[in-house]
């Protein structure tokens, strides 16, 4: 650029000149247009100029001559393309004052190329390895996805497209910083931000004239960033062959019925899962033992295009590691002594076509971690003691009450894996965390009923609900539905189930549940406590003495996005809860 007489200029977030390279024999320093590191170009400053006007509307920009605010600017033209952090945010405007009428060709191209250049070198260091590990199993996903689907990364650029939106798009998408959501469809990054915070699919016009439907997944990274958009098409917006309304799109497939109970966080967690189990992302869910993992990843399993493929289900922490490695990847003839003479298939091959579900994964050895890695790459394993190699199309769903993050920080689960796993993550309430436990044990006390071929069920007497309500459920649904099978059995005949019926240390002298294997409690898991501290800190004398703990938990939530700033995602990580929850809170509270 300088050789051609242009001024080359890179400035901060605020539009204040960090570096001027000026052309040979032009000395601009002393002279009216402040083109002097330190100097403010910000548009509030110095009017419409292209340095600050590109960091005000987040675009390039290109101002020629009298266009200019400033009158010094009469004689130049400039331009300048804003450069986004990681993040997204615009913290630099990279541009160019040219002496003279028209620009040089190709001005702006050589602005977005620079900036893409600074942009990526930026993004690297942010993310590292594990945001180009993250990208390249998203890339991965999508090719596979037989819908068109769009990897777009922040501040808007697409990154990659599977063959099915390519032939979608045609001409229009050609891969480069210059190709953005907007060159393609009426959305801008922006927009598919919210629209993914939203969590809706949206109708648009296809390029072939039809109606479309858009959905937009986030990919987060190991802080809970997001570090991209998963942006897919449909004509077709079905689910399970029911048609419903897309501004209104249902909150669980009907398979998901097993799960019961009204509690917002589970519906939440249902209505994630019906999203994803069409698709083969594989899902982690999230929660201390007893709150229905195995039934929520059978529910999946159902709801999936695998529904007619066996569901296998393994414990990994039920047995030991060498028991644990024939089980999983099966075994050759005399692969050990006391092996089956022609040897076993295992659980991968049993679940060929299907859903394997591993339960309490946080206790799987390290080196069966790497063999699992291994298969999730291409589908590929050998069984214990054998030469020939086995393969196997399996969706995995895992399940732990442990906290795989510290894990990885402690290098007792393998990070890699952890990303592998990491598609879709779920997290279900502890019990004592849930507000609709009327509602579950009645739903619970039904079901008990009918596997016990009653021909009615009884009623809860005044106060066993309260009884209920008021223990602290170390065991979560599990212990719940232990407790109303003894009512139930000591009810006999009788109508009413008594406080006499429950076991005497329900309800009385709570203690605080405990989180097993001396681990801290996933996320799900501290959303009570976190909550309940930011309650606090809404104070008493906020709240009357006939708010209801809905109000105290609303007051938590927006008090947190106040705090952060108006920082969703900021208050979503102190409080330990989805950023749909606070979205939803913000919208009941006519705030968004």
């Amino acid at each position: 650029m300088t050789e051609q007489g242009a001024a080359l200029v890179l400035t901060d977030s605020a539009g204040c000149l960090l570096d001027v390279r000026l052309p040979g024999g032009l000395d601009l320093a002393g002279s009216a247009l402040a083109l002097e590191p330190g100097r403010s170009w910000a548009e509030s400053v110095r009017g419409t100029n292209a340095f600050g006007t590109a960091l005000a509307e987040g675009r390039t920009v290109l101002v020629e001559r009298g266009a200019h605010f400033a009158r010094p600017l009469a004689t130049f033209t400039t331009a300048a393309a804003p450069v986004a952090a990681a993040s997204g945010e615009a913290i630099a405007a990279l541009g160019c004052l040219v002496p003279g009428g028209k620009p040089p060709a190709l001005l702006e191209a050589v602005l977005i190329a620079g900036g893409s250049a600074i942009e990526r070198a930026l993004h690297g260091r942010a993310y590292g390895r594990i945001a180009a590990r993250l990208l390249a199993t998203a890339e991965e996903i999508i090719d596979r996805l037989p819908r068109p689907t769009l990897l777009v990364l922040p501040p808007g650029r697409v990154h990659s497209a599977n063959p099915a939106a390519r032939g979608l798009f045609g001409g229009r998408l050609g891969m480069g910083r210059a190709t953005r959501p907007e060159d393609l469809i009426d959305c801008d990054f922006d927009i598919l931000v919210g629209y993914a915070a939203e969590g809706e699919s949206v109708s648009i016009a296809l390029p072939t004239g039809e109606t479309g439907y858009l959905r937009v997944e986030p990919v987060f990274d190991d802080r809970n960033r997001p570090v991209a958009l998963i942006v897919d098409f449909d004509t077709k917006r079905a689910v399970r062959g029911v048609e419903f309304d897309i501004d209104h799109p249902p909150e669980a497939a009907p398979a998901f019925d097993v799960l019961l109970g009204s509690d917002p966080d589970l519906a939440s967690a249902k209505a994630v899962a019906t999203r994803f189990a069409r698709t083969r992302l594989p899902v982690m869910i999230l929660s201390e033992t007893g709150t229905g993992k195995e039934l929520m990843a059978n529910a999946i399993h159902a709801a999936s295009d695998r529904a007619e493929g066996p569901f296998v289900a393994l414990n990994c922490g039920a047995l030991p590691a060498g028991l644990l490695e024939s089980e999983l990847f099966g075994y050759g003839p005399g692969a050990f002594t006391g092996a089956r003479k022609d040897g076993a298939p295992g659980k991968l091959a049993a679940a060929d076509g299907g859903t394997l579900f591993l339960d309490e994964l946080g206790d799987m050895p390290t080196s069966l971690q790497v063999m699992l890695l291994r298969f999730l790459e291409d589908g590929g394993y050998y069984g214990v003691g054998e030469e020939t190699p086995r393969s196997a199309d399996v969706r995995v769903v895992c399940a732990t009450s442990r906290s795989l993050e510290q894990m990885v920080g402690s290098g007792t689960f393998r990070k890699d894996l952890y990303y592998r796993l990491k598609g879709v993550t779920l997290q279900l309430p502890p019990l004592r965390a849930r507000r609709d436990i009327a509602d579950l044990a009645s739903g619970l006390l039904a079901r008990i009923g009918r596997e016990l071929q009653r021909t009615t069920v009884p009623v809860f007497e005044d106060g066993v609900l309260s009884r209920l309500a008021a223990h602290s459920w170390p065991g979560n649904v599990r212990e719940l539905r232990a407790v109303l099978h003894h009512a139930l059995v000591l009810c006999g005949t009788g109508d009413v189930i008594r406080g006499h019926h429950l076991p005497g240390e329900v309800g009385v002298n709570s203690p605080g549940a405990t989180f097993g294997r001396g681990e801290s409690a996933p996320p799900a898991v501290k959303n009570s406590s976190a909550l309940l501290s930011s309650a606090v800190e809404v104070s008493s004398a906020d709240v009357d003495g006939a708010a209801c703990l809905e109000d105290i938990r609303m007051r938590a939530l927006l008090a947190a996005v106040d705090r952060h700033g108006g920082n969703v995602s900021a208050a979503s990580r102190e409080l330990g809860v989805a950023r749909s929850t606070i979205y939803r809170a913000l919208r009941r509270s006519g705030r968004k």
